[in-house]
């Protein structure tokens, strides 16, 4: 059964929402004003004029404490904390079925504390503790979906530590792996970052796309050379050098429809050969 290190949902965030946009608002004070958002104000094909598609306050046109988003059902999706626009702060998400899928503080770009997952039928898909830097820290572990442990092991100073242990859905030992380092500078194993969490081990190539309409800042793109890429929302989205507007060495940032940074990939010679660390920026 596959084990999920990261769920990654693309999508696009409300931050910014124009006064003509705003379905039903309440002034309460100091520019700040409770804004509900209805299918029509957005015009997605997923949401009818009148159902409601997230709800919270702005502050200045940016959100500002805590927002609701939902289904087209009418369930809640997400409750999640901002502040001046950006996700900051303690979340929750939802399935559909109205179990928790994630939960977890998310600060200055990245995760802290501890991330818990779920699956859809309510059983825990992984446990992950993290620092104010937002690296692995501590004891981790990943779940079966049938509530047995799948995956187990100790990160501390982004290193892996003692062992790391897989298990099979009947919960016995299916393999495991005793991690001696080979130097206080170096990583406890070479190719520590290739690693994928799952039970099968086998990694999935990814290739770069050609970016198509690529946003940069003060410099012109170079289809052939190194380039810092943003997407509309001004976050970054990929870095590195690029071979017929292709990215080939570097890495591609992608965040979840709510603008929390969820995945960053790492590709070489044009391949996704890892991911890569959030840490704080």
């Amino acid at each position: 059964m596959k084990v999920f290190a990261f769920l990654v949902l693309i999508g696009i965030p409300f931050t910014f929402i124009s006064q003509a946009n705003r379905k039903k608002e309440a002034k309460l004070k100091n520019d700040t004003i409770y804004t509900i958002i209805y299918g029509k104000d957005i015009q997605s094909p997923d949401f009818s004029a009148t159902d409601k598609v997230e709800e919270g306050k702005l502050f200045q046109s940016k959100k500002e404490g805590t927002w609701t988003t939902y289904f087209k059902t009418g369930k809640m999706k997400m409750i999640a904390e901002y502040k001046q626009g950006k996700p900051n702060g303690k979340f929750i998400k939802f399935y559909e079925n109205g179990k928790p899928k994630e939960k977890g503080i998310y600060v200055d770009n990245h995760f802290y504390d501890t991330l818990f997952r779920y699956y859809p039928n309510g059983n825990l898909e992984s446990v992950v503790v993290y620092n104010e830097n937002g690296e692995e820290h501590g004891t981790n572990k990943y779940f079966h979906d049938n509530g047995n442990l799948a995956l187990q092991y100790e990160r501390n100073e982004n290193k892996i530590q003692n062992k790391i242990s897989w298990y099979k859905e009947d919960a016995s030992l299916k393999h495991q792996v005793e991690m001696k380092p080979f130097g206080k500078t170096k990583p406890l194993f070479e190719n520590e970052d290739s690693f994928t969490f799952d039970n099968s081990l086998v990694k999935k190539k990814v290739y770069s796309l050609r970016v198509a309409g690529p946003i940069t800042k003060d410099t012109a793109f170079n289809p052939n050379g190194y380039n810092i890429l943003y997407n509309k929302n001004d976050e970054i989205y990929e870095v590195g050098e690029f071979t017929n507007g292709s990215l080939v060495d570097g890495k591609l940032y992608q965040y979840d429809e709510n603008g929390l940074l969820d995945k960053i990939l790492v590709y070489k010679t044009g391949k996704f050969v890892s991911y890569g660390q959030i840490t704080k920026k």
